[in-house]
């Protein structure tokens, strides 16, 4: 078998070996994970500026996790995706609260036993993943709130339910020497049913982010970007076709110049 390689910020760029599927399982993976896109509409009929941050005034966005606090963790894929779905859970409830922030946590720790680089996937917690393996450990699995596992920037060693959910609580003085904690097994977890690719096209991209909601997306950054970028459009050409970083899009719009 030859190692996946994984970008810095944590994208999955190749994976050449994989645990080939059974037939059942094949047909079962492409009816959820090919769900079909919104209706495309022409450039002409999409409005020129929309962002899910702004709709009549209401945001329908959760706020964002830092991916690298308290460390550094290539987590990227964890949280561009992640950030797509409970925006569009918020959309679902008409911004109504509570807001729904998905345990990142929680995938850290169990998305390579049940999807990924121990399960003949390629997703290894900090050590980067795919946004498909996501989505699937969604449909198959689903995860709890932030409240449940809230985000360290690191994987356990083990996936079982205290990684997916857990408490703790002190039981004599002083308490930050005795205490105990202990998984929490009744709690809220959030599902997909399908989840699917976009045609590399504008007007798909936009079509689904106004139908639906905010998308993640790949694409490639260098050091100019990921140390140097302020605001604005980020253009740079290189001739490189590879992704290496995940980020959420939630809308789109015009700069004071034009582009």
């Amino acid at each position: 078998d030859v190692a996946p390689e994984y970008s810095r910020e944590g994208l999955l760029l190749h994976r050449t070996a994989r645990v080939p599927l059974l037939k059942s399982e094949e047909a079962s993976l492409s009816k959820h994970a090919n769900a079909k896109p919104a209706p495309r509409k022409s450039l002409a009929e999409l409005p020129t500026v929309f962002d899910w941050s702004n709709v009549g005034g209401v945001n329908y966005l959760v706020p964002n996790v830092q991916q690298h606090l308290p460390t550094y963790c290539g987590s990227c894929y964890v949280h561009g995706s992640l950030s797509a779905v409970q925006d569009r859970i918020k959309i679902s409830k008409r911004a109504q609260s509570p807001d729904v922030t998905l345990s990142r946590q929680a995938l850290l720790n169990c998305i390579a036993d049940v999807v990924g680089k121990n399960a003949g996937g390629g997703s290894d917690g900090c050590n980067g993943g795919s946004t498909e393996e996501v989505y699937e450990f969604l449909y198959r699995v689903g995860l709890p709130d932030e409240t449940c596992n809230p985000y360290v920037a690191e994987s356990s060693k083990k996936c079982d339910a205290e990684a997916m959910c857990s408490n703790c609580m002190a039981y004599a003085e002083p308490v930050m020497e005795n205490f105990r904690c202990w998984p929490v097994r009744n709690y809220t977890k959030y599902r997909i049913s399908e989840y699917g690719k976009l045609p590399r096209k504008q007007e798909a991209i936009m079509s689904e982010i106004l139908a639906r909601g905010p998308v993640a997306c790949s694409l490639a950054t260098f050091d100019d970007f990921d140390y140097n970028y302020t605001g604005g459009v980020w253009t740079k050409q290189d001739g490189t076709n590879e992704s290496n970083h995940v980020v959420e899009v939630t809308g789109w719009g015009v700069t004071p110049e034009g582009v």
